[in-house]
């Protein structure tokens, strides 16, 4: 017991004192007014008038006293104030009650009245003993006060009847002290024992909740207070079903409250249920409730026993909750402890492996992992522990049918506070379909990269000899053009074997280039591409196909114009679009060609002509591939797929192609690449379109290595266009290296595909001469696949001519590099 405790128990006497005052104060009324009516006709008047006004007058105190006890606040500092008052009340109560004996035995010592006030003196004496038990000075106070003045006053008469009252009510006086110390003493100790009793359960953890057999709360402790929201004094009373039931169950409770004390309530005591419960402020909450007997017999009554299982509830739904979704789960799911032994898997888990519940959990994760790969496990998993890292990889696993698979796991640790850890989940998957389909899938790339390179094999093998005889024809053709012993007749005929050729191989060149697009076979090589460069090289080409039309040629460019693309495509998509405009234009009208900077680091490049223009129909068939608008049934060649080659380069390189029209005025086709600078317009300079001129030149040797006499001849016969060139030929490349290493010549013209050496060997090896290091080298080959002539200039050629050969273009490649 602590030091409060006395304090505590005395203020519980005081109180239970207290609440049994005006117990006494209305029986001394009503003993009043009895004894004033019966004794009226027997006593003296003044005696009788005296005792009754001390009667009331200490009535009148004690009625006083308990309301303004009922105001007070009572504690420790006031208590002892208030058993003086009390002690000092009880002592005029005891008093009023001797006022009438005392008197009736002065007045009349032989009254027979002295018997009747004898026993009303004993029984107010018996009573006030029991109900001021709760204080003893004040209980000894009234009894002394009552007995001691009308036993002192008989004790001195001399009548023998008075004397053995005075005996009587001393013998009485005494053991009615030795009794109510007793009763004060076992009063305090029930106290004692309830107020320890109501300590625990106070402290209990479970809210207690008293109830008698109709459902009424007798009991509850703090803990009932804090979860319910209902103080003691405010629940007891009340009925258990409408303060803590919610009204949906209230008939339910009622319903199986009657029916256990119908049919035996030990069946549900001592039993853990689950009910809803209701707070003070309407919120339901889920509590846990054991109901315990008390007594037994037609007046039964119960203790609740309620605990607050909400955070548990939750917890369980939330478990529940990560069961399912882990069960839901099509990856493998387990979880071990600090150890390595199994405390849960998901079904995943079961199904992939095999193991049921109780035959894998408690087991060390080591049954589940092929014995071969057990110990390379443990040492990387050691390595990701001590560095509190988590572990991912694949790993061999064995199931319990013995058959085994690759899985790609991930394995997590969780640790407590001091970096122990608890536990670790393991996170995994069959990953043998996926190797599986990644060996398929390599194999199938490499069928792909094979297929592929077989394609571009044909593709550069179809190229090279469609090429190889085209050469043959469009070269000799183009001598017979400059022959001037041919009858014009005949010149006509040259000039018809020159256009047909000139279209096939036009028409080879594009079917080529789009089998390469559509098959994803074209390689760009994006750099940056010196506007006015290309543009200039396309405008001498052009010339020679406007000049017999009579068509000018324009150019306004800004000098520094830079494009990011691949230059041979430039080149092409300018050629294309140059092409169209000069057949579909009229006789004596104008192209001009001229650029200005867009949006989003671009170049706009336009190309505006005089022709007849498009219509809108026209316009939205225009790229179809092989769709000529109606021109196929004219006297203009072409291909008609040139346009849908020039829209996928453009597309391929960033950039995009779009045309506007007017009939009868001229078309504007242009197009956006890109820059690696933002571009600026600075001023334009009209450049005037070149035409295809004859520089004499000084006497210098050409050798000429191929392989093949057709056109090896061919090269001779082009050359003697140029009476200053001495023409060496050599059929072979050692033929060759030995004439270069002798005569030293001004330019090697070298073919690429011959036997025993190809041309990059023999290349190889004039590089390797100090004598030879300088001289120009040109490629004229039939390979004119973009990688292949990419590689030509990367191996080193000077120049690269693809074959057939064209005469103004191969002048003109012939003539720099001499002229240099």
């Amino acid at each position: 017991m602590n030091g409060t405790v006395p304090s505590d128990v005395d203020l519980a006497l005081l109180d239970a004192a207290y609440v049994r005052k005006p117990m006494n104060v209305g029986m001394t009324l009503v003993v009043t007014l009895t004894i004033g009516l019966l004794l009226w006709s027997v006593l003296a008047t003044h005696t009788l008038l005296a005792g009754c006004a001390a009667l009331l007058a200490s009535s009148l105190w004690g009625h006083l006293e308990c309301r303004a006890y009922r105001r007070a606040v009572l504690g420790p500092s006031n208590l002892r104030r208030w058993q003086g008052l009390f002690a000092l009340q009880s002592a005029a109560a005891g008093l009023a009650w001797s006022v009438a004996p005392v008197l009736t035995m002065a007045t009349q010592p032989d009254g027979d009245s002295l018997a009747l006030f004898v026993g009303i003196l004993l029984g107010v004496s018996a009573v006030a003993m029991n109900s001021m038990a709760g204080q003893r000075a004040g209980m000894f106070a009234f009894l002394i006060g009552t007995l001691a003045p009308t036993s002192l006053i008989a004790g001195l008469a001399d009548a023998p009847a008075q004397r053995l009252a005075a005996l009587v009510l001393a013998s009485a006086l005494i053991a009615l002290m030795v009794v109510g110390h007793q009763s004060h003493l076992a009063l305090r100790r029930l106290i004692e024992t309830g107020m320890r009793l109501q300590a625990n359960l106070d402290a209990s953890h479970d809210a207690v909740v008293g109830m008698d057999d109709s459902g009424r709360i007798t009991d509850w402790n703090r803990r009932a207070a804090e979860l319910f929201g209902w103080t003691a004094p405010e629940a007891i009373g009340r009925m258990l079903d409408t303060t803590i039931v919610p009204e949906r169950m209230r008939e339910a409770h009622r319903q199986g409250l009657a029916r256990y004390l119908a049919t035996g309530v030990q069946r549900v005591m001592h039993r853990r249920i689950e009910l809803p419960a209701l707070h003070r402020d309407g919120r339901e909450f889920v509590v846990e409730i054991v109901l315990s007997p008390l007594g037994s017999g037609p007046a039964r009554s119960f203790t609740a026993f309620l605990t607050d299982i909400s955070e548990r509830k939750a917890a369980q739904e939330r478990l529940a909750l990560f069961r399912r979704v882990f069960d839901a789960s099509t990856q493998m799911i387990s979880i071990v402890d600090g150890e390595g032994y199994a405390v849960y898997q998901n079904r995943a888990h079961q199904a992939g492996l095999g193991y049921r519940d109780e035959e894998i959990i408690g087991q060390h994760f080591s049954l589940t992992v092929a014995p071969e790969a057990l110990a390379a496990f443990r040492a990387e998993i050691g390595v990701a522990m001590r560095n509190g890292l988590s572990w991912t990889g694949q790993l061999l696993l064995q199931r319990k049918d013995g058959s085994r698979f690759i899985a790609s796991k991930h394995v997590g640790f969780i640790k407590d506070e001091v970096g122990r850890v608890q536990y670790a989940f393991d996170i995994f998957y069959d990953f043998s379909p996926e190797l599986a389909r990644r060996e398929e899938l390599a194999a199938a790339k490499e069928i792909a990269e094979r297929a592929s390179m077989a394609k571009s094999e044909f593709l550069s093998s179809m190229s090279h000899e469609l090429r190889t005889p085209m050469n043959a024809i469009l070269g000799f053709a183009q001598i017979l053009q400059y022959d001037g012993s041919l009858q014009a007749r005949q010149l006509d005929q040259v000039q018809e074997i020159l256009r047909a050729g000139r279209h096939l191989l036009e028409l080879v060149n594009e079917v080529l280039d789009l089998a390469k697009i559509e098959s994803g076979h074209l390689q760009l090589a994006l750099e940056p591409v010196a506007l006015a460069a290309v543009v200039d090289d396309c405008m001498q080409l052009m010339q020679a196909l406007a000049a017999p039309r009579q068509i000018e040629l324009h150019t306004q460019l800004p000098p520094h114009a830079e494009l990011h693309a691949d230059r041979t495509r430039v080149k092409q998509i300018l050629l294309n679009l140059l092409s169209n405009a000069i057949k579909y234009n009229r006789d004596g009208g104008s192209v001009r060609l001229s650029a200005e900077p867009a949006r989003g680091k671009r170049w706009r490049i336009s190309i505006t002509d005089t022709g007849c223009g498009l219509s809108a129909q026209q316009i939205e068939q225009l790229f179809q591939p092989f769709n000529r608008l109606g021109a196929e049934h004219g006297s203009i060649e072409g291909t008609g797929i040139g346009l849908t080659i020039t829209r996928r380069l453009t597309e391929l390189m960033g950039g995009s192609v779009g045309v506007q029209s007017t009939l009868g005025k001229g078309s504007t086709f242009w197009l956006e690449l890109p820059s690696l600078s933002q571009p600026t317009l600075a001023t334009a300079q009209p450049l005037a379109a070149p035409a295809m001129t004859v520089a004499p030149l000084p006497c210098h040797s050409v050798l000429c290595i191929d392989d093949n006499p057709v056109n090896l001849r061919l090269l001779v016969q082009l050359l003697t266009l140029r009476p200053q060139i001495q023409v060496l030929t050599a059929a072979s490349p050692a033929r060759g290296l030995e004439l270069a290493s002798a005569q030293r010549p001004s330019l090697i013209l070298l073919d690429i595909h011959m036997p025993e050496m190809d041309g990059y060997a023999v290349l190889a090896a004039l590089r390797a001469d100090p004598d030879l290091q300088s001289t120009p080298v040109v490629a004229v080959s039939a390979s004119a696949m973009p990688q292949d002539i990419e590689r030509g200039r990367a191996a080193g050629f000077n120049d690269y001519l693809t074959k057939p050969l064209d005469l103004g273009n191969f002048l003109h490649v012939v003539d720099r590099w001499l002229t240099r």
